[in-house]
C-alpha cells in the first residue's frame, strides 16, 4: 500500500504544556467534552466537571513534582472516574 502525500503520521496531545505555552481555553473544552457525554447518555454537570478536572490537575503536577508525565489517556481516566464515569472505551 502506497503512502498518501501530505497524511496525517502523528497527534501529539500536550496536556500539561510540555510542547506549548499558553493557556488552554478550560470553558470550551468543558463544555463540548460535556456535550459528547450527554450525546453518549451520560448527565455530567458542568460544576462536576470543573471539580474533576481541578483534581487531575493537582495528580498532574505533583507527578510533575516528582520529575514524572501523565499521559493524556491518564489525566482523561482521572476526570471520568471523579465523575462517577468507568474510563474506558468509547469514553477514552
Amino acid at each position: 500500500m502506497e503512502k498518501a502525500e501530505g497524511g496525517i503520521e502523528a497527534i501529539t496531545f500536550d496536556v500539561g504544556g510540555t510542547l506549548a505555552e499558553g493557556k488552554p481555553d478550560h470553558g470550551l473544552y468543558a463544555k463540548r467534552v460535556l456535550s459528547h457525554l450527554s450525546s453518549l447518555g451520560f448527565a455530567v454537570r458542568e460544576e462536576e466537571w470543573k471539580r474533576a478536572t481541578s483534581q487531575a490537575l493537582l495528580q498532574l503536577r505533583l507527578r510533575r513534582e516528582k520529575g514524572l508525565e501523565m499521559s493524556f489517556q491518564e489525566f482523561s481516566s482521572l476526570q471520568l472516574s471523579a465523575v462517577g464515569l468507568k474510563p474506558e472505551g468509547e469514553l477514552l
